[in-house]
Formats: C-alpha cells, sequence, structure tokens
C-alpha cells in the first residue's frame, strides 16, 4: 500500500466478521514461523486498531453532521446555520456519538443536537435528554417509538379501540429485553404509571409521559411516527360521530350500514336516541363537529324535541348531516326538519347501494383538512 493513500479500514468496508490472519494479510504482515512473530503481530494488530478506531471515529463524525442537514428546507438550512449553541453541548453530544457502542444511535445524538440549537426542547428537559440518550439503546429508542404511535392514535380493529390497551400489549411481554427497556423508560421518566390525562390521573397501567412525547418527535421524522410505520391502520383523528335515531331497535339494520360505512372510511360513530334536553349528557355531542340525524315520518311525534336539541347554545354551532328514512305519500324522500340547513342529505329510504357509496364519499370529504 503507498504511502500518502490509506486503504479504508474494515468500518469503512463494512466487514462484519474477520479472522486475526485475515487482518495480518491485509496489513502485509506474513505468519512466517521465527522467534520475532509474537512481536511482529502485536505491531501489526496494534497499527491496524488504530487505523481501524481513527476511521470509525471519522465516519461517525462525518455521519453525525451529515444527520444533521438531512431533511432540512433551504429556509430552516439557513436559521440553522446562524442559530447559535454551547459548545459543551456540541462536544458532548458528538463525543457521545463517537463512543457509543451502537452506530445506530449517532443520529439519535445529531437530532438531539439539533433540537437544542431550534430550541425545541424545554429547557427543563435539556440536561435530562443529553444523558438519556447515552444511556438508551437503539431497541429502547424505537420501542419509544412504536408506545408513542401506540398512545396517540386508536388502531382499527374488532370491539372497543382503547389506547391504554394498545400501550399495555407492547409493554406485557416475557421477552428479557423489552423488559429491561421497560425498567429503563420508566427510571429515566418516559413511562410513567401516574399520567394525566383530561385533568384526571390515571393510575391504570405505564402511558408515555411528555418526555416521550417530545423525545418521539425529536428523533424520528414525521413518516416514521405514522400507524402505517410499523403496519397498523388507525381511525382518522376525528372524534366519535354521534348518530341520533327515534327509534334505535326498529332501524337497527340501517344504522349498521351508516356504523359500517363511517368504519370503511376509518371513522368511529356512537348511535343514541333524541336526546332530551333537560337529561342529555352533552359531552358525546361536544367532542364532535359533526352530528347524523337520521330522520322519518314518525319524527314528526318529536319534532320539538329534535328541534329544542339542535338549537341548543351548546349544539347550534355543529354541523348536521341529515339521513332520511321514509318516503312521503309522493314517493320522495320524508324531511320532517326542512328548515334546517345540513351541510349533507342522503335518501336511504330507497335502500339504493349508490346513495351509501355517496355517503362514504362525503365522509372522505369533511376529514380533510380545511
Amino acid at each position: 500500500m503507498s504511502k500518502g493513500k490509506l486503504e479504508p479500514s474494515l468500518t469503512r468496508n463494512k466487514i462484519t466478521f474477520i479472522s486475526l490472519a485475515d487482518i495480518l494479510a491485509k496489513e502485509g504482515c506474513s505468519l512466517v514461523p521465527g522467534g520475532g512473530i509474537a512481536y511482529d503481530v502485536v505491531k501489526t494488530l496494534v497499527k491496524h486498531g488504530q487505523s481501524f478506531y481513527r476511521d470509525r471515529t471519522n465516519v461517525r463524525i462525518e455521519n453525525f453532521h451529515k444527520s444533521l442537514l438531512e431533511g432540512t428546507t433551504n429556509k430552516d438550512f439557513e436559521k440553522l446555520l446562524k442559530e447559535p449553541f454551547s459548545l459543551e453541548d456540541y462536544y458532548t453530544l458528538l463525543s457521545n456519538a463517537v463512543q457509543d457502542d451502537e452506530d445506530a444511535k449517532v443520529t439519535a445524538y445529531s437530532k438531539i443536537f439539533k433540537a437544542l440549537i431550534t430550541k425545541s426542547i424545554p429547557e427543563k428537559y435539556k440536561l435530562h435528554l443529553i444523558k438519556s440518550v447515552r444511556e438508551l439503546t437503539h431497541y429502547d429508542i424505537q420501542l419509544i417509538r412504536e408506545i408513542y404511535i401506540r398512545a396517540e392514535y386508536e388502531f382499527i380493529e374488532e370491539g372497543e379501540v382503547d389506547k391504554l390497551r394498545q400501550v399495555q400489549e407492547v409493554l406485557r411481554t416475557d421477552d428479557p429485553i423489552k423488559n429491561i427497556s421497560f425498567q429503563t423508560l420508566t427510571r429515566l421518566g418516559f413511562l410513567s404509571s401516574q399520567v394525566v390525562d383530561l385533568g384526571v390521573v390515571r393510575t391504570d397501567g405505564p402511558m408515555p409521559t411528555e418526555l416521550l412525547n417530545i423525545c418521539a418527535n425529536i428523533l424520528f421524522d414525521p413518516q416514521e411516527l405514522t400507524p402505517e410505520s410499523i403496519g397498523k391502520r388507525a381511525w382518522e383523528k376525528f372524534p366519535y360521530i354521534p348518530i341520533i335515531a327515534s327509534d334505535i331497535s326498529r332501524r337497527q339494520n340501517i344504522l349498521n350500514v351508516l356504523a359500517n360505512s363511517l368504519r370503511n372510511v376509518r371513522m368511529k360513530c356512537v348511535i343514541t336516541s333524541v336526546p332530551e334536553s333537560k337529561r342529555t349528557n352533552f359531552s358525546v355531542f361536544l367532542l364532535s363537529k359533526v352530528i347524523i340525524l337520521c330522520l322519518e315520518k314518525e319524527d314528526d311525534m318529536i319534532k320539538d324535541s329534535i328541534q329544542s336539541f339542535v338549537n341548543h347554545s351548546l349544539i347550534k354551532e355543529k354541523k348536521f348531516i341529515k339521513i332520511l328514512l321514509s318516503k312521503s305519500s309522493t314517493e320522495e324522500s320524508y324531511d320532517p326538519l326542512p328548515e334546517l340547513n345540513a351541510i349533507g342529505k342522503f335518501n336511504f329510504a330507497s335502500k339504493d347501494s349508490y346513495e351509501v357509496k355517496k355517503f362514504e364519499e362525503f365522509m372522505k370529504i369533511i376529514t380533510l383538512p380545511s
């Protein structure tokens, strides 16, 4: 090998397994029996070890800075270059990236540093995250990602969907490695058995903390934090849509069609009778922007109840969809509330499958961002 031009070490060659004899041959040391062979072998291996360490260090430093700029837009690029940062933080993270046992974690160190530059980490978590990333394994980091997704989305499956159960599914295991990861994440504050959910402290099982959520969004790109990225499908981020019907038992078949149609577009629903204003629990209605009214001729008798409900101060700003279930004497669809403006009206009285398809396509549209 000529001087001034170093051959890439094993790090760059991506070689995983090799023998000492192969290393010696690579360095030009022949295994000829003799009294000085041990000295020559040690000297050659020391030389190669130094080369390997130097080259691995260079590769990691290069990858650290490449990851720092990956995915940065032109606008953010200029800002990233001009933002001041702590040299101590920089050298600490760079040094840890070089010395870490896992090559795969270099990107994690780089993304933590980028978040420090862009002030994406709350000050109270800054030092803790710098220290924590050193303790976390690549496996721990991937578990953070899966836990975040399971707690953020509700997966489509049979029966009731519960985010807590989804998180518990990945944490309940006999796998000793996963159990160690679970203990590490709990010790470092990424998981807690006391999590505030809608103002109520829950203690029914470990759930991700604010720290885990922040960390997941720093270490992973948005497309890596979707249900599809872990082979799952989730409901749309759209609250339960209330479906109001005057006679649930008699209209069960049609209500099932409605529920299945919403399911086809990854939306959830809750079926309820016509609310009585004095006894109504408005919580399920307040969370949803859209309310579906199933209307039929017999509703003339309870028209006042429906009208009182839709005119309620908490409800009148909602958007309504009418599902007409009856026909008039002229064979036209019957609407007992013609004065109520609706964003959509569908005739299910005709039992036309095309009308059901139109309803599904319409529901896809209203889930799009405005």
